[in-house]
């Protein structure tokens, strides 16, 4: 218990830490698109619906929800609860770093570090600039980092001892890394070869094909669950988006950069192939996932999908060899990786990456604020009545609503009316005002599906009982509730 508390205790002294460095660039205009989906897709779980859209990946979703829940009764608005679990994760994340980095062992790179030395390397990870952005990103870029580093130490752990419980954590880690974010589906595939290179010799010539089931089936069957779901349900499984932009070398760069500590970690662990193994299975797998990643288009910032290489980073220090040497080479090593990934990111990092530079950095221009155009509309319909949107599509302004209360929700008989019919009294419809549908981010939007319904409220004859307006990015239609619908 006396344990459990003190770690409690300093959890909680990080979580402001976390808020603090998420504070700087969004009090200065920056906001990621992933954080707005997030609170969106968070706001409707609240109320028990996906508003139409995808559910996968759904540990951000909830865990967003259960924030946003806790904090309402306490004024916390529903665009901070992300960014409040994104700080959460971080918090956690360092944690479990510190604690394997200080964790007691034997033999050549087993022994942990005294607790001053793990700080001074737990600072310099950090100040990473992967780190920072990752926490501006969302919870679902935490969960990524998270479940990257619980793999890392379980592949660690199976190799040392190859036991049950072992194979246990890492299917329970993979599960984690699939269900967090489209990148960890990507690096829980690529990660398949090297999750065998890193595995004992005496297990693989025993029950090859029955390790590797038994490592990802807890991850296969969450997939396949969530499949059946959706069929169900009638959406995609794979969020219904296709990036008009992708990462692929961009993001292997970023995470050379970063992961210049574990590159260099295996001269020294070379000759010890039972430490050598996982860093060097870990290194393969981030950077295919990179690779990868340009082909199956799970994650359009580069930054984002060099992140796990952070994990393998922090489990490199841990696994270098013991010397006199040993910390001041690990910590220069570290405070190198800073300047070379925060040039890398300047140079390969996406759209958004760019933005958090500018917003971060005090002399720069600040980038505008992404909500600009929903912010007006949300404080026209605040609270008028039956609000009808592609909530699917419209996070940002769910998320600014606060609430799901006055959405009509799929499902619902009073949007099959108004969607069936075209008007329906004391009904307000929003439909966006650009000339095709997009949104911020680089990904287009799918046709929105209330579209053709205001489509006909737009075009049909002037009516006594129908006003229109514009609000930012929104026309907004409005029908007396005297109208009857046709």
């Amino acid at each position: 218990m006396r344990v459990l508390g003190r770690g409690l205790t300093c959890w909680l002294l990080l979580v402001p830490v976390m808020l603090a460095l998420l504070a700087w660039p969004q009090g200065r205009g920056f906001l990621s698109q992933a954080m707005i989906e997030t609170a969106g897709r968070a706001v409707l779980a609240a109320a028990g619906t996906t508003g139409g859209g995808s559910l996968y990946p759904p540990l951000p979703v909830l865990l967003t929800a259960v924030v946003q829940t806790a904090g309402a009764p306490l004024g916390l608005s529903a665009l901070w609860a992300p960014a409040l679990a994104s700080a959460m994760l971080g918090a956690l994340v360092l944690l479990s770093w510190y604690k394997e980095l200080v964790r007691p062992g034997s033999g050549a790179g087993g022994q942990g570090y005294g607790p001053s030395a793990a700080l001074a390397i737990l600072a310099l990870l950090a100040l990473n600039p992967l780190l920072p952005r990752a926490l501006a990103e969302g919870p679902g870029a935490m969960l990524l980092l998270l479940g990257a580093t619980l793999v890392a130490q379980a592949l660690a752990r199976l190799r040392l001892d190859d036991s049950a419980p072992g194979m246990m954590q890492l299917g329970a880690a993979l599960l984690l890394l699939v269900l967090s974010h489209p990148m960890g589906m990507v690096l829980a595939l690529a990660a398949l070869p090297f999750v065998a290179l890193a595995a004992r010799p005496s297990s693989l010539a025993v029950a090859p094909w029955g390790y590797l089931t038994a490592v990802y089936f807890p991850a296969l069957a969450a997939l396949l669950s969530l499949g059946f779901v959706q069929a169900v349900l009638g959406t995609d499984l794979w969020p219904a988006r296709a990036l008009a932009g992708t990462s692929g070398p961009e993001a292997a760069l970023i995470a050379l950069a970063a992961g210049l500590l574990a590159l260099a970690a295996l001269l020294p662990l070379w000759r010890l192939p039972r430490y050598a193994m996982p860093v060097l299975a870990l290194l393969g797998a981030a950077l295919s996932a990179c690779l990868f990643n340009a082909v199956l288009r799970a994650e359009p910032d580069p930054a984002i999908a060099a992140l796990p290489m952070l994990a393998v980073t922090a489990l490199a220090a841990r696994r270098w060899p013991p010397s006199a040497r040993r910390v001041p080479l690990v910590l220069l090593l570290l405070a190198l990786t800073l300047p070379l990934t925060a040039l890398a990111l300047r140079a390969h990092g996406g759209a958004e990456s760019r933005a958090w530079i500018a917003a971060a950095l005090p002399g720069a221009e600040a980038p505008g604020d992404p909500l600009a155009g929903d912010r007006e509309a949300a404080a026209l319909v605040a609270g008028r009545g039956a609000l009808l949107v592609d909530t699917a599509n419209a996070p940002g302004l769910v998320a600014l609503l606060g609430s799901a209360e006055g959405l009509l929700l799929p499902g619902s008989p009073e949007r099959d009316l108004a969607l069936l019919s075209g008007r329906s009294g004391g009904v307000i419809s929003l439909m966006r005002r650009e000339a095709g549908p997009s949104i911020s981010g680089g990904w287009p939007l799918p046709v929105d599906p209330v579209g053709a319904a205001l489509s006909r409220q737009l075009h049909s004859p002037p009516l006594d009982g129908k006003s229109m307006q514009n609000a930012g990015n929104w026309q907004i239609i409005t029908f007396d509730r005297a109208e009857t619908p046709r």
